[in-house]
């Protein structure tokens, strides 16, 4: 029952959050933005990804155990709807995270490239 469930919210994020976005309009919307508002916008995203990726991953591991140890109380119906909740709002961040890095690619301006780039090399060596 637990990956029909995650099956499930997949589905309902893609068909009801994911697809009525059009990608040209949001790409065209971060394009437009100033610069330094790009370098911060990343900053957030990756600083939020994190956060986000460590509450998604303890709100599945509630949703697991209430789905073995209790799948027909209003906890598991709780449970559901913040796993629902929590997976909208990583997947908007990640969809803003692509198209930031779209613009980037296509920008003539190679700083915002540069910029992911150190941000990487950073992150490798702090691991």
């Amino acid at each position: 029952t637990y990956q029909m469930i995650q099956v499930f919210l997949i589905y309902c994020v893609y068909r009801y959050v994911l697809a009525p976005i059009s990608i040209g309009k949001f790409y065209h919307w971060i394009r437009g933005q100033a610069m330094i508002k790009l370098y911060v916008l990343i900053a957030i995203v990756e600083v939020f990804d994190r956060l986000m990726s460590s509450l998604g991953q303890d709100t599945m591991d509630s949703m697991y155990w209430n789905a073995v140890n209790r799948p027909k109380s209003s906890r598991m119906l709780i449970s559901v709807a913040v796993v629902l909740i929590y997976t909208t709002c990583h997947t908007l961040l990640l969809f803003l995270h692509v198209a930031t890095l779209n613009v980037a690619m296509n920008s003539a301006d190679q700083a915002l490239l540069t910029l992911f780039i150190s941000g990487n090399f950073a992150e490798i060596k702090s691991t």
